[in-house]
């Protein structure tokens, strides 16, 4: 006998507590992890040292250049840094990485087996709200079982 299926609406279940933690996730947060981030520039770039800025280095570099974005909906600062490159004739930025400063409730723990990231539940959930909103149908499985459980009791 196989083990039954987790049922995601159950608290008891990690996927559970995710997808209770998805459904109340501020319709901002939902919107940047379906459709990505409207960033704008929140501080241009800069010339940061470790020593004067009271910053740690970044992959070693001790003077390095850094810009701020921040996002226009759900307020997540990324900080941008990169090497300066000079030459004779040009100026290059080589990118060191980015940091992210998420708001509190942005993040989320726990995704069940088979799922690459959260982005995949969020598209399967603003599918399901945007699915009742229009007053469609269950989906195709909820459906089957719902007839398969229909003929039983009939039975």
């Amino acid at each position: 006998m196989s083990p039954s299926p987790r049922k995601l609406s159950s608290v008891d279940s990690p996927e559970g507590a995710l997808r209770i933690g998805l459904e109340h996730l501020e319709e901002a947060y939902l919107e940047c992890r379906d459709m990505r981030h409207r960033w704008y520039v929140s501080s241009d770039y800069r010339r940061v040292t470790t020593e004067r800025d009271n910053v740690r280095p970044r992959l070693g570099h001790h003077d390095y250049v850094e810009r701020r974005t921040t996002c226009e909906r759900c307020g997540i600062e990324r900080v941008e840094a990169f090497v300066l490159v000079r030459d004779r004739n040009w100026t290059a930025l080589r990118s060191l990485g980015n940091v992210y400063h998420y708001p509190d409730g942005y993040l989320l723990k726990g995704l069940p087996a088979g799922i690459g990231n959260a982005s995949e539940l969020i598209r399967g959930l603003r599918f399901e709200r945007a699915e009742t909103e229009r007053g469609e149908a269950a989906a195709p499985a909820t459906r089957k079982r719902a007839a398969r459980k229909t003929a039983r009791s009939s039975a």
